[in-house]
């Protein structure tokens, strides 16, 4: 009998924490719709699990099954490194979560011959695959990031939008430096010394690195209109709803491991436009003046003019929420993936 396995970090009976684990369970459910016997390693917190280990090293001696890996990059170089040298007899997929595989491979981190054993390589950015393609990977295909859509109708997100006494910002992601968190901070004294500290906020959603929690913390209580919102549960209509209620996201990154950020379809779905840097794939993502604004990285001035200028033009905001409505149905997992079927 052919067996079917799916290996990556999932985070299950729990909510998902990051965008690995959130995108994961979506793959995971679709593939469960196409092979229903398909087994599970979840790879979470995999190196304080002997079992684990010891169940994937057994997968790479199993000749009648194919493999599905979505893990972080690293960690999928060591189990294609491994499954190369051992002459492994299945049929292996790689799903890329975010976009360090490029520069492991510039930096020559990475050989390309470890990763040629894939039948696909599937990646989250169009400049990504051609860069691997350029490398001398012929097995490479776009697979965008991808949600299970719960739509926001028109009538709700402006109703939400209508009244704009003050400005509402949100960021949604892991609470860190390199998220742009402290850039936010930073934009946030420079505004409120401007004398516009009544006209708008920021709520901030998501995880906390433990090494940053005191920093932020500090920060909520010392910038009276900024504020911490918790973890926001996105895996129900309410989630978006909640997020829909927000004018603009706010995303200035500059993580190295950023590749299609998930929270962007997120913002997307609930109609939210997104103010991003111009980091990795967010200008494959974010169209200028269309559906956010894209900003110099690690540039808080350039964040303040962002910012500024929508306090200053709200009726802008309207537009580009449309645009982002009527676009995020494509990144509807069941549209995305169904681009698997010519492949397995």
């Amino acid at each position: 009998m052919h067996r079917f396995i799916f290996i990556g970090a999932l985070h299950l009976n729990q909510l998902p924490m990051d965008g690995e684990t959130a995108k994961n369970r979506i793959l995971l459910a679709y593939l469960k719709e196409l092979y229903p016997g398909i087994e599970v390693l979840d790879t979470f917190n995999w190196k304080k699990s002997v079992y684990t280990l010891i169940q994937i090293i057994r997968c790479l001696f199993l000749r009648d099954v194919t493999i599905f890996v979505s893990a972080s990059t690293n960690s999928v170089y060591k189990f294609s490194k491994l499954s190369y040298t051992l002459g492994s007899p299945g049929t292996y997929f790689y799903f890329v979560i975010g976009n360090t595989i490029l520069n492991q491979i510039n930096q020559g981190k990475m050989q390309i011959k470890y990763l040629q054993k894939y039948r696909r390589i599937f990646v989250e950015g169009k400049r990504t695959k051609e860069a691997l393609i350029g490398h001398g990977l012929k097995n490479v295909s776009y697979l965008p990031n991808f949600k299970k859509i719960y739509p926001i109708s028109v009538e709700y997100r402006l109703s939400q939008i209508r009244e704009l006494g003050k400005i509402h910002f949100v960021f949604l992601s892991r609470i860190m430096e390199e998220k742009g968190v402290t850039d936010i901070f930073r934009a946030m004294n420079i505004l409120n010394d401007l004398g516009l500290k009544q006209k708008y906020d920021v709520t901030f959603y998501g995880a906390e690195n433990a090494e940053y929690k005191t920093y932020f913390a500090d920060q909520i209580v010392e910038i009276s209109n900024a504020l911490y919102g918790g973890f926001l549960n996105l895996q129900s209509q309410s989630g978006y709803e909640t997020l829909a209620k927000y004018h603009l996201m706010l995303f200035p990154t500059y993580w190295h491991g950023e590749g299609f950020p998930g929270v962007i379809v997120d913002s997307f779905v609930a109609g939210v436009p997104v103010v991003a840097s111009d980091w990795n794939l967010n200008a494959e993502i974010i169209q200028n003046n269309f559906n956010g604004l894209l900003i110099e990285p690690r540039n808080v001035n350039s964040l303040v003019d962002a910012m500024s200028y929508f306090i200053s033009e709200p009726e802008e905001i309207g537009k580009l929420s449309m645009n982002c409505l009527m676009i995020a149905d494509q990144y509807d997992y069941r549209k995305v993936l169904v681009e698997l079927n010519d492949y397995l």
